[in-house]
Formats: structure tokens, sequence, C-alpha cells
């Protein structure tokens, strides 16, 4: 439900790395929002962004296994009620 247009951003090094894990060798970043800040639609904290810059990486290929994402997904679920 997001808008493909912007890049999505969290201050929740897990969330983020949740993410990474769903593209096929997806990387996890630290990055500079450029522009201004949207709120999200998913149930943590996230914000749209038109661009960012990338400071550092914090993970390269970020893959999980199934029972990381159950768990993970269990979070989500608990921090967004």
């Amino acid at each position: 439900d997001n808008d493909p247009r912007l890049v999505y951003v969290t201050t929740e090094r897990w969330y983020a790395r949740l993410y990474a894990a769903g593209y096929p060798r997806g990387w996890l970043y630290r990055v500079e929002p450029l522009g201004s800040l949207t709120p999200s639609n998913d149930p943590l904290p996230s914000w749209g962004t038109p661009s960012a810059r990338v400071v550092s990486v914090y993970e390269r290929a970020v893959s999980m296994t199934p029972k990381q994402v159950r768990s993970f997904m269990r979070r989500v679920e608990r921090e967004a009620s």
C-alpha cells in the first residue's frame, strides 16, 4: 500500500532486516533521508522519502530462515498492537 516512488526508512534495524531478507540478496543499509519524510502505512515506525543517501552497509545479502521470519512477524504483530 506504500508509494513505489518513495524510499522507505525505519529506525528499527530488525524491521529493516526483515524487509531486506524479502529480496534476493537484499542488503541492509544505514541511510540519510534526502527530502521530507511521509509516514508509511506500515504498522511500525517507518517513513517514505523521495531519496536517501547510503551512509554505510550493515549487512550484505541478508537472509533469514523460515523460523526467523515467523519470529520477526510475531514481533511485528506484538509491537503493532
